[in-house]
């Protein structure tokens, strides 16, 4: 608790999976890219007879940055919004783009599968993560609400002589 007597409540876990997450998601789309490319690549065109892992990818690299920013602006500003938004994104686009790519993409390789595994588990630690902090945050925020009420019900008894 600091000297102003606000806890401070963003979780530091969840703000270093989201910074390794960062480096990772760069490397997981290089490395998916440079799949598909090895697999499907004709020179400059790409022949890719999954139209759906296309696709997918593309949302992924649409939603992605998104929602890093809104899970490093939701916890670092301890705003609640946001990181639901975080949730959401992590668990609509970005889950299902990672297990279509596990379980249901065209040619699966062992490599990719591995490759998936491990981007489902860091989402799915980022999605627990974020659930503990979210229930931390209201925790605290209804806290300093209930304190905050009870400092003006002692104002307005004693007539304003106390400062909050």
């Amino acid at each position: 608790m600091a000297a102003t007597g606000r806890e401070i409540c963003s979780s530091l876990m969840l703000q270093q999976l989201l910074y390794y997450n960062l480096f990772w998601s760069a490397a997981w789309i290089i490395a998916v890219g440079v799949r598909v490319h090895i697999k499907y690549g004709k020179g400059f065109t790409l022949v890719d007879p999954d139209i759906a892992r296309t696709v997918l990818c593309i949302f992924w690299m649409l939603a992605e940055p998104v929602r890093l920013a809104a899970g490093w602006y939701g916890n670092l500003q301890e705003n609640v919004p946001w990181l639901v938004i975080f949730a959401v994104l992590t668990l609509v686009p970005q889950t299902a783009v990672c297990y279509y790519l596990m379980l249901a993409a065209y040619d699966l390789k062992p490599f990719d599968q591995v490759l998936q595994v491990a981007m489902a588990a860091i989402i799915h630690l980022e999605l627990f993560v974020t659930v503990y902090a979210i229930l931390h945050m209201f925790r605290a925020q209804r806290k300093q609400n209930y304190l905050f009420e009870y400092a003006l019900q002692q104002q307005h008894r004693y007539g304003g002589s106390q400062q909050l």
